[in-house]
C-alpha cells in the first residue's frame, strides 16, 4: 500500500454518489448562477472569490473538482491549477473565461487543465464539462436479486 506524501492530499479511492465541486471566480453573479445549477445536482459546491482562498479550500476540504475562472485578483486561474496540482495531483481543475482564445486554452491545458469553458456558458455545457473531468457520479448499486440456493 502506497503511503502518501505529507505535502500531497490522499487520492479518494471509495465510490461517491456526488462529488464535491470548489467554484471560484470573484464575480458574485457568476458564482451565484453556478451555484444555482449545481444545485440541481447531487453535488456539493464550495464557493470562493480569490485564488488564495480557494487554495485554503482545497486544502482543508479537498473538493474533487475545482471550476475557476482564469481571471481573479491576486492569484489568476493559470496560478491556482498550477498550486492544486502541486497540492493535490488527483484533483481536476477547469478553467472558464469570458476572455477565450486559442492561445490561453493550450496554455491551460498545457498547464494541466482538465477543461475549459468560455462564459457564457449553458448549464448543460457546465455539466457536460464537469462530467469530462470526473466522469459521472457513480450510482447507488443495484439491490442483489433473490440468492440461488
Amino acid at each position: 500500500m502506497d503511503t502518501p506524501q505529507p505535502d500531497r492530499l490522499p487520492t479518494p479511492t471509495a465510490p461517491r454518489k456526488s462529488w464535491s465541486i470548489l467554484v471560484v471566480d470573484d464575480e458574485p453573479d457568476m458564482l451565484e448562477n453556478v451555484v444555482r445549477i449545481l444545485r440541481r445536482t447531487p453535488h456539493r459546491c464550495l464557493t470562493a472569490a480569490t485564488g488564495v482562498v480557494a487554495l485554503a479550500l482545497v486544502g482543508r476540504e479537498h473538493p474533487d473538482l475545482v471550476l475557476t475562472d482564469l481571471r481573479l485578483p491576486g492569484m489568476d486561474g493559470l496560478a491556482l491549477l498550477g498550486a492544486v496540482k502541486r497540492l493535490s495531483p488527483p484533483t481536476p481543475v477547469v478553467i472558464f473565461t469570458a476572455y477565450a482564445s486559442d492561445a490561453v486554452e493550450k496554455e491551460a491545458t498545457r498547464a494541466g487543465a482538465a477543461g475549459f469553458l468560455v462564459k457564457p456558458f449553458t448549464a448543460s455545457g457546465l455539466l457536460q464539462v464537469i462530467e469530462r473531468a470526473l466522469g459521472p457520479a457513480p450510482s447507488p448499486s443495484p439491490s442483489p436479486g433473490p440468492l440461488a440456493t
